[in-house]
């Protein structure tokens, strides 16, 4: 969750800086001020840029940045497709290109992770996308196996392809 940044606040003596948080000038609190906000544009900045990089083909979107009243990026986001799963009755191509694409955005989802700090935090929609790609990725999998079963036909599509008849 991204804590709010606050406009620097009159007191008795000066200007809470809301960097230091302790009483300065208005110029030094303005300072702290603009440091937090580029600290803060620069954080989420670097984490959507992972998303899109990551993404690649599967990017639905641009980098879309939020911000507040106080000029302060609150969030941003970056659309990533998230194919269907995969069934037994698609072709063995479409099942690995539905595998392959499932990975790439559990990727592009969890690829901030690795930055650290702020901008690595992973947001709960990211959490989401990554579980719903693992999802398909093991779903297809699974349909890709009986696909590859069902070909062989050793075993009449039960999955099982040890020869106990012996």
């Amino acid at each position: 969750m991204i804590n709010k940044i606050f406009l620097p606040t009159q007191q008795k003596n000066g200007f809470l800086n809301p960097e230091s948080k302790k009483v300065t000038t208005r110029e030094q609190a303005f300072e702290g001020f603009n440091k937090m906000k580029q600290q803060r544009y620069d954080d989420v900045m670097a984490h959507e840029q992972a998303h899109l990089s990551a993404a690649g083909h599967l990017a639905a979107s641009g980098i879309h940045l939020d911000y507040g009243a106080n000029g302060v990026v609150t969030g941003g986001h970056v659309m990533i497709r998230v194919p269907e799963a995969g069934s037994a009755d698609m072709p063995e191509d479409k099942l690995k290109q539905i595998i392959s694409d499932a990975r790439i955005a559990r990727q592009a989802a969890d690829a901030p992770s690795s930055l650290g700090g702020d901008a690595g935090e992973l947001s709960g929609a990211d959490k989401r996308i990554i579980a719903k790609a693992s999802r398909v990725e093991s779903t297809t999998k699974l349909a890709l196996q009986e696909c590859q079963c069902k070909s062989c036909n050793s075993c009449n599509g039960v999955g099982n392809k040890l020869n106990i008849s012996g």
